[in-house]
Parts: C-alpha cells; sequence; structure tokens
C-alpha cells in the first residue's frame, strides 16, 4: 500500500452523484478540477490519490475536504 494512499477516505458516491446531478462528463468534471482522467479513475477506483488531488476536487465541487470523507472515517471533533 502507498505511503500517501487517501482515496480510502474518499466518498466516490458522492463524487458520482455530483457528477450526475451536473450532468458533467469525466471529462468536463475533470478539467473543471484540473486533473487528468487517470487520476480521476485512480480516485474512483479507491487506489491512490495525493492531499492535492482530494483538494481540487473539494474545491471544484465547493466543498469542504471533510465533507469528502466517508462517514465511518470522520474524526468526531472534541470540544
Amino acid at each position: 500500500m502507498y505511503k500517501n494512499n487517501l482515496a480510502h477516505l474518499i466518498n466516490v458516491d458522492l463524487i458520482a452523484k455530483f457528477i450526475k446531478t451536473r450532468r458533467l462528463t469525466v471529462g468536463e468534471f475533470c478539467k473543471g478540477c484540473k486533473i487528468c482522467r487517470n487520476t480521476y479513475l485512480k480516485v474512483m477506483t479507491k487506489h491512490n490519490c495525493s492531499m492535492g488531488v482530494i483538494f481540487k476536487i473539494a474545491t471544484f465541487m465547493d466543498k469542504r475536504v471533510s465533507d469528502l470523507c466517508n462517514p465511518e472515517y470522520k474524526i468526531k471533533q472534541s470540544r
């Protein structure tokens, strides 16, 4: 497993839903995020991705990085 593998943290269903509701193609989504299609496929298949890729996707989707995380991986905030 890769050292910086953060792909298992990403909620890929949220990304797929965003693409579907906005009626975007994969190419349009990748262009908006400024990532290549291979990077998109790596994220969606949970192969490997860096924090920079997650940040680019979150920025394009107008969400926080923590919103893209799977609910089971979210860290509970302490007061």
